[in-house]
């Protein structure tokens, strides 16, 4: 009896901890962008800098590459990509590692900057499925552009998205906040 309590106490602890997590859709940025743009003591040239030197700094993955680069037009723009690790289901796997491509783009002029963050594309991803016959690479299933809407009948797939959606934005606002941290810097690199 007592070996039988404790076995309904771990499979209960093993359920209540591993459980799906559900994002409340409500709390997801529609549309699915990210813009911070903010007035600062500077002239364009020496804002364009600071944007450069922190594109150099933040975006280092060969997957992530500058695309444009207009210092007359105080402009730039870029690829870059979110890594988020998505929950446990109920059962103790997990779910995925995903990856989601965007663009970055960032425009300075005198004492002003702004920076972009758009067309969030999610690639899907791999995780180690761990079973009987022991462990193999699966593919996680890819949501695509991550600005349309997605199914709700579709089982957890949805709450998976919602989850990707909310990591993803997570992530991007805390770019801004980096790049913003960047540009207000007093300390100068050159």
């Amino acid at each position: 009896m007592k070996r039988l309590l404790i076995i309904a106490a771990l499979f209960s602890l093993l359920f209540t901890c591993c459980e799906v997590v559900k994002i409340n859709p409500s709390t997801i940025d529609k549309p699915f962008k990210f813009i911070s743009e903010d007035t600062i003591t500077g002239k364009k040239d020496y804002l364009y800098v600071k944007a450069h030197e922190w594109m150099a700094k933040t975006f280092v993955s060969s997957k992530e590459v500058i695309q444009m680069n207009d210092k007359e037009a105080g402009k730039i723009i870029g690829k870059g990509t979110i890594t988020t690790h998505t929950t446990y289901d109920g059962l103790g796997i997990r779910r995925g590692n995903d990856i989601t491509y965007y663009t970055i783009q960032i425009d300075v002029k005198d004492e002003k900057f702004r920076c972009k963050l758009t067309d969030f594309i999610h690639e899907g991803g791999t995780w180690i499925y761990s079973g009987t016959y022991g462990s193999h690479a699966v593919n996680s299933k890819s949501f695509g552009d991550l600005d349309t809407d997605f199914d709700k009948n579709s089982n957890n797939d949805y709450y998976r998205f919602l989850e990707v959606k909310w990591l993803v934005q997570t992530k991007a606002k805390s770019i801004l906040r980096d790049f913003n941290k960047a540009m207000r810097d007093k300390t100068d690199t050159f």
